[in-house]
C-alpha cells in the first residue's frame, strides 16, 4: 500500500511539470506538417533568435524572436482569430510564447512539440 502511494505521488509531480498551458494545444510536428499543408489560414511563427531562423526554419514561418521582445511588438501583425502555430528550438521558448498568445488574446494556440528538433527528427524538411 504505502509503495502504491509513493507511486502515485511520483507520477502525480511527472504530470504536472509536463502539463501544458490553459488554451495552448500540444501538437506533434508530424501533426503540424499534416495541418499546415491542409490550412492555408495557419499562421506559424518561430520564436527562436534572428541568428537561429537563419540557420533553417519550417517553411513560411515567421521570425517573432520571443527573447527580445519581438514577438509582444509583432504580435499586432497576427489575426487573433486564425490558429498560430509556434515553434523554437525544442520547446521551452514555444511554451512561454504559446503563453503570452493566449493571455493576448489569441484562441487557437499550438505548440509544436519539440520544436525545429523533433521536426528535424522526424525527417521533414526545413527552408534556408
Amino acid at each position: 500500500m504505502k509503495n502504491i502511494i509513493i507511486l502515485f505521488l511520483i507520477v502525480g509531480s511527472l504530470s504536472s511539470c509536463t502539463s501544458q498551458v490553459e488554451g495552448v494545444t500540444l501538437i506533434t510536428a508530424q501533426e503540424a506538417k499534416v495541418n499546415l499543408e491542409k490550412d492555408s489560414n495557419i499562421q506559424l511563427i518561430d520564436v527562436r533568435t534572428a541568428e537561429e531562423f537563419s540557420t533553417g526554419h519550417i517553411a513560411k514561418a515567421g521570425n517573432y524572436c520571443l527573447t527580445n521582445d519581438e514577438l509582444k511588438q509583432k504580435m499586432t501583425n497576427l489575426d487573433k482569430d486564425k490558429p498560430v502555430y509556434v515553434y523554437c528550438k525544442s520547446g521551452g521558448r514555444s511554451s512561454k510564447a504559446s503563453r503570452l498568445l493566449v493571455e493576448n488574446g489569441f484562441k487557437h494556440v499550438y505548440d509544436i512539440s519539440g520544436g525545429i528538433t523533433a521536426w528535424e527528427g522526424d525527417g521533414l524538411e526545413i527552408s534556408d
